[in-house]
C-alpha cells in the first residue's frame, strides 16, 4: 500500500540527488526544483509501484530500497535487476513523452520502499535550463542504464547457470557490496527463488548449483545474503576461476565425402 512520506525523505532526496556517483551532476539549483516537484511515496514490501500497463509519464527515482525491475515474459516474469538508494529506476526512457507501455514493472522489495517521481513536463522544463553539456548527459543517462541492461541479458545468453549465478552477483556489486573480511558481501536480502529469477532458472537448479559454487570457494551463503570471494570478484574469464566465462561453442564439423568403393 502506499503512503506519503514526511519531510525527512525530501532532505534525504536532496541529499542523493547532491551526489554525483549515479546520476547527473545537476546544478544546486535544479535539484532544489527537483526535491520540490517530487511527488514522494512509501511502498510495501511486494507492491507494485510501476506495471508494464501504466501509461502515465512519471520518472521513479529510489530514495530508499531496494526495488526490482522485472520484464514481463509470456510464460515467467524475468527479473532484470535491483536498484539501491540514489538511482533511477528503468521502468522506460526518462525523457520520453507517454510511452504506450512502460515496458518494465517496478516492485518494492523491502518493506518501506520510498520512491520519488517526476512528470515528463516538470523534466523537460529543467531541461531547457541546463547547459547544453549537462542537458546531453542527462538524456544519455537512461541510454547508458537500458544498454547495460541490454549487455547483461546478452552475456547471460551464452552462459551456464553456474557462470550466469556468478555474473549476476558481481553485477549487484557496485550497488549492493561492501567489503568484509571473506570477500565482498552483497547487500541484498534474495531468497534462492529470487535468485532464480534473475538468472531464469528454477529454486532447485539455483540450490543446487550455489552447492557447486560453494564447494569451489567463490561464494559463501550467509542467508538471505551471498559472499563473493576474493577469487570469484578478482577473475575476468581468462584465469583458471570458471567466474564470468563465456561459453565458446564448438567448431562446426563438416562431414567429409566417403569415396565409392567397389
Amino acid at each position: 500500500m502506499r503512503t506519503r512520506t514526511s519531510g525527512a525523505a525530501r532532505v534525504r532526496l536532496r541529499d542523493l540527488l547532491s551526489r554525483r556517483e549515479q546520476q547527473p551532476a545537476f546544478p544546486e539549483r535544479v535539484v532544489d526544483e527537483l526535491v520540490r516537484e517530487a511527488l514522494i511515496q512509501r511502498w510495501d514490501a511486494g507492491d507494485e509501484i510501476s506495471s508494464d500497463e501504466d501509461q502515465h509519464d512519471l520518472a521513479p527515482y529510489c530514495i530508499a530500497g531496494p526495488v526490482k525491475v522485472m520484464c514481463p515474459g509470456p510464460f515467467i516474469d524475468v527479473a532484470l535487476t535491483y536498484v539501491s538508494d540514489g538511482g533511477f529506476v528503468p521502468s522506460g526512457w526518462l525523457f520520453e513523452a507517454r510511452p504506450v507501455r512502460r515496458r518494465f514493472r517496478i516492485v518494492a522489495h523491502t518493506e518501506g520502499a520510498v520512491i520519488a517521481s517526476w512528470s515528463q513536463a516538470t523534466l523537460r522544463r529543467l531541461l531547457t535550463a541546463l547547459p547544453s553539456s549537462l542537458a546531453l548527459e542527462a538524456h544519455a543517462h537512461p541510454w547508458r542504464m537500458f544498454s547495460q541492461l541490454a549487455r547483461i541479458q546478452c552475456v547471460l545468453r551464452a552462459l551456464a547457470l553456474h557462470d550466469r549465478i556468478l555474473v549476476q552477483l558481481r553485477q549487484l556489486a557496485p550497488q549492493f557490496g561492501r567489503p568484509e573480511d571473506r570477500g565482498t558481501l552483497i547487500d541484498l536480502a534474495l531468497t534462492h527463488e529470487q535468485l532464480g529469477e534473475l538468472v531464469v532458472a528454477s529454486r532447485a537448479s539455483v540450490t543446487k548449483t550455489l552447492r557447486v559454487l560453494r564447494m569451489e570457494g567463490l561464494v559463501i551463503a550467509v542467508q538471505p545474503r551471498f559472499i563473493l570471494t576474493p577469487q570469484a570478484m578478482a577473475s575476468d574469464g581468462r584465469g583458471d576461476s570458471r567466474a564470468g566465462r563465456v561459453a565458446t561453442p564448438a567448431p562446426e564439423r563438416r562431414a567429409t565425402p566417403r569415396r565409392a568403393t567397389s
